[in-house]
């Protein structure tokens, strides 16, 4: 059905889109358009709407037009491969925290539909040195109550896998990764990949090599970037959370396929 619905749609859509689709229904807009992947993403719904209203809110406040420089700003240095359009914030769902002058987290939309009851959420981002104490958190929620207030009934968020720190249902094992590994000894790319260090070399790069029988020195001579310690880290971390690790390996061998099916 939704295959049918896209390629009936896909004659009255501008020359350039950006979309977040299925693999399997990306078939119907082929005859239309060239397709770039951008990575995989989650796809999350807000269910449980009791849980907004009991978060503090007090430092959240709504963004106008005179806000686009800041925004533009934030943007820069904690989110430089967003989608934002400084007409975005004219609609009136952007919600920032401060600090002084500076905006330092914001939640917005990228769809806002009261007369469906419908609403996506994005360009959601919080400075990097202030991460981890529930800014965002707090900005999404204020945005969500807001809408909620507007008659919008269901609302979702597409994430980038890298872009998720914390853990939730379904595909949990990997944000809960991400967050014990981003540091000193893994990073984490803007497609959700664990790359070791600072270095351009894959996690599942390195732990093939391991699977292989190569030692931690033998796969720093064969990767010269990597530093000797991470690669003992990232061994020891598997070998202690195999099963973990693996869903991980499993999620990125069905993501390179996926891009090789659209590619």
């Amino acid at each position: 059905m939704m295959s049918d619905l896209v390629q009936r749609i896909a004659p009255l859509l501008p020359r350039r889109v950006y979309a977040h689709m299925h693999p399997t229904h990306v078939d119907a807009i082929a005859d239309h358009f060239s397709v770039m992947p951008r990575g995989l993403f989650y796809r999350m719904g807000l269910l449980n709407t009791s849980r907004i209203w009991d978060m503090d809110t007090s430092r959240v406040e709504g963004l106008s037009e005179s806000d686009i420089p800041a925004l533009e700003a934030l943007y820069r240095v904690s989110y430089p491969d967003n989608s934002f359009r400084p007409q975005f914030v004219k609609t009136g769902w952007y919600y920032g925290i401060r600090h002084g002058s500076t905006i330092i987290s914001v939640a917005g939309v990228h769809v806002c539909a009261p007369a469906y009851k419908v609403a996506a959420l994005g360009n959601v981002t919080t400075h990097p040195r202030l991460r981890g104490r529930g800014l965002s958190r707090a900005a999404c929620a204020r945005l969500c109550q807001s809408l909620m207030h507007h008659g919008v009934e269901h609302i979702g968020l597409m994430s980038n896998m890298g872009h998720i720190c914390w853990s939730g249902s379904g595909n949990h094992h990997l944000p809960a990764l991400h967050r014990r590994w981003s540091g000193a000894t893994a990073t984490v790319d803007v497609h959700g990949v664990l790359r070791v260090g600072n270095t351009r070399v894959t996690l599942d790069t390195v732990l093939a090599a391991f699977a292989d029988g190569a030692t931690a020195e033998e796969i720093v001579r064969q990767y010269p970037s990597l530093h000797l310690t991470n690669v003992y880290s990232v061994i020891g971390y598997y070998l202690r959370h195999t099963t973990e690790v693996d869903v991980y390996i499993q999620q990125r061998h069905r993501q390179r396929e996926t891009v090789g099916r659209l590619g």
